[in-house]
């Protein structure tokens, strides 16, 4: 099985994908020989993808002049502690000034992620001392995909761009700064031009980083904190998938939604069943959706 791929390069238009229990590998189902699989023409070397995009999706376009978000500073999750990840996936369409993808709302600092003009990617994390911890990756130029991990784990500090590494030391008890964030400017300033798929925080330090391109699976699952997926509905708000469901709203300019997704956008299997034909041969089902699929498992 294949770890999860960039959707622009490595999964094809109109397929989807999903996970299994542990959100560790592409769940893929092989169909039993002895029935008809649904969409043959879908297989590939006898698998198949468990089901397909309903319809196409768009994410907000920021315009690099006035376009930001805040996010919730609701104190279930504001200061974070010492143990968190935090995940997002964006695209600069230009560095000709410095762009925010992460920012402070207002004066008080929190954590920091910007694409400078000298192409690179600083995270700042500033903790309740004042003190900055900073991760830095260069080389990395305007239009590239980019899928940022930042975990904290008491005193250590490490991010992952793209699978490259950088790591930093932190105040091993000190919190976060408890300041507010914004997606799109710092201080409605530097403001971001491209498109941010979603940004993620869970509450612990997470191990892997297969799902990089990919939104999760199960959101609600006690480890989110918050999933902001950055597809505003009809109102205008950003929704947060996560349990807490801390809804946000673009502020300053709003972005257009014109631009295509980053990321694959599972949705969740909803049931497993396993029995015996007649045969006492070992059969499944699996429900997506509407759908029920006759799988047999690797």
């Amino acid at each position: 099985m294949a770890d999860i791929q960039p959707r622009s390069t490595n999964v094809p238009k109109g397929l989807e994908t999903t996970r299994d229990a542990n959100s560790s590998r592409l769940a893929w189902a092989k169909y039993d020989n002895s029935r008809t699989a649904e969409d043959s023409d879908k297989r590939r070397a006898g698998y198949k993808r468990l089901y397909r995009f309903a319809a196409p999706s768009v994410l907000m376009d920021f315009d690099g002049t006035d376009d930001d978000v805040d996010l919730s500073s609701d104190a279930s999750i504001r200061p974070l502690g010492t143990v968190w990840t935090v995940e997002v996936l964006f695209q600069t369409d230009d560095i000709a000034s410095t762009r925010t993808i992460l920012g402070k709302n207002a004066a008080a600092k929190s954590l920091k992620i910007v694409h400078n003009t000298s192409s690179e990617v600083v995270v700042t994390a500033t903790d309740t001392a004042n003190t900055d911890s900073t991760l830095t990756w260069t080389g990395i130029s305007a239009g590239t995909l980019c899928a940022l991990q930042i975990i904290r784990d008491g005193a250590t500090l490490t991010g992952y761009l793209n699978g490259t590494v950088a790591t930093t030391t932190i105040h091993a008890t000190n919190t976060l700064a408890t300041g507010a964030m914004t997606v799109g400017s710092d201080n409605n300033a530097n403001f971001f031009d491209g498109r941010v798929d979603f940004l993620r925080i869970l509450r612990y330090a997470k191990s892997n980083r297969l799902d990089a391109w990919a939104r999760l699976v199960d959101p609600r699952t006690p480890g989110v904190l918050v999933d902001y997926i950055f597809e505003p509905d009809a109102n205008g708000y950003v929704l947060d998938r996560g349990a807490l469901g801390l809804h946000t709203a673009a502020v300053n300019g709003t972005p257009a939604t014109n631009v295509a997704p980053l990321a694959v956008n599972p949705m969740p299997v909803l049931g497993i069943a396993s029995n015996l034909d007649k045969n006492f041969k070992r059969q499944a089902y699996v429900r997506v959706a509407g759908s029920i699929y006759p799988v047999s498992w690797l």
